[in-house]
């Protein structure tokens, strides 16, 4: 495998690491993870640490810009239901408690995010 498609896939995958609850990650991903990046450090002769950091950041970014779009998905659908007098359906709160357990705050803190950028939105009614 190339280099450039197997960072990416890296990347990706420490993204989904990063997005993951710290208590539901799995050793065995991380540990694999860090194999693989030896072996791309390996193919374009780098440091490990240094190549694994670059990636580590990389994927960060992608995994916060990730749940500032749950975020704002949350965000919309609460805007919605709340425009139809409807309550929020379970899926939502799921998601919710998702967003919660992986940014590692608070549930209520977030909704209250959530219901701030809920309220900053327009709903128009269709026709």
């Amino acid at each position: 495998m190339e280099a450039t498609p197997l960072r990416h896939v890296l990347v990706m995958d420490w993204t989904a690491i990063e997005n993951t609850p710290p208590v539901s990650r799995r050793p065995m991903e991380v540990q694999r993870w860090h194999l693989r990046v030896e072996r791309l450090a390996a193919m374009v002769r780098r440091p490990v640490g240094e190549l694994a950091s670059e990636l580590k950041d990389e994927a960060r970014k992608e995994a916060q810009r990730r749940r500032r779009s749950m975020e704002a998905a949350l965000a919309e659908d609460l805007a919605v239901s709340e425009a139809q007098g409807k309550p929020v359906n379970p899926p939502w709160r799921r998601k919710l408690q998702d967003l919660a357990d992986i940014s590692g705050q608070p549930c209520d803190a977030v909704r209250e995010r959530v219901a701030a950028a809920a309220a900053a939105i327009e709903v128009v009614e269709a026709r």
